[in-house]
């Protein structure tokens, strides 16, 4: 009974081999010719989703069409950005992050906050809000500090 066993161990090995063999061969046809070209190619990350790609500000242009595509900036800071008058993204970087905040503040008062600066400033450097410099912040701090309505005295104050 020794025997048997032996020999079904052999061709269970021998089975095995030929497997891994026809798995080598099929993955080496399964090769795309395109991809032994882009050998030198940096490939792209398709791990991480598209916002949170490394990308560059002009990629990043050219690729948008509206000002919610950039980074930061979704479908309701777009309309507040329309109903202030910034209507497309060439106004948007032309004018800068200190001017779109004082139109948005000049239209709407309740759009005077420093996180929606960092946005805006995250939005035409292509970063995100809570990634900008130190000094950029420092920077949207004071403007709406400098921004701050001025109290009216005819309002009716809570007692």
């Amino acid at each position: 009974m020794a025997q048997p066993k032996q020999g079904l161990q052999k061709k269970n090995l021998q089975n095995t081999n030929q497997h891994k063999a026809s798995l080598k061969n099929q993955n080496l046809r399964n090769e795309n010719p395109k991809e032994k070209s882009r050998a030198g190619q940096k490939k792209e990350d398709f791990t991480r989703p598209l916002s949170f790609r490394e990308e560059s500000i002009e990629s990043v242009l050219q690729r948008a069409t509206r000002i919610s595509d950039l980074k930061n900036l979704g479908p309701a800071s777009e309309s507040a950005l329309q109903s202030a008058g910034i209507n497309n993204i060439d106004q948007f970087i032309k004018l800068g992050w200190i001017e779109v905040m004082k139109m948005l503040v000049a239209h709407n008062p309740r759009n005077r906050h420093s996180i929606f600066a960092y946005a805006i400033i995250g939005a035409e450097k292509n970063l995100f809000w809570n990634k900008i410099s130190e000094a950029d912040k420092v920077a949207a701090r004071s403007l709406m500090a400098e921004l701050k309505p001025m109290k009216n005295s005819n309002r009716k104050r809570k007692k």
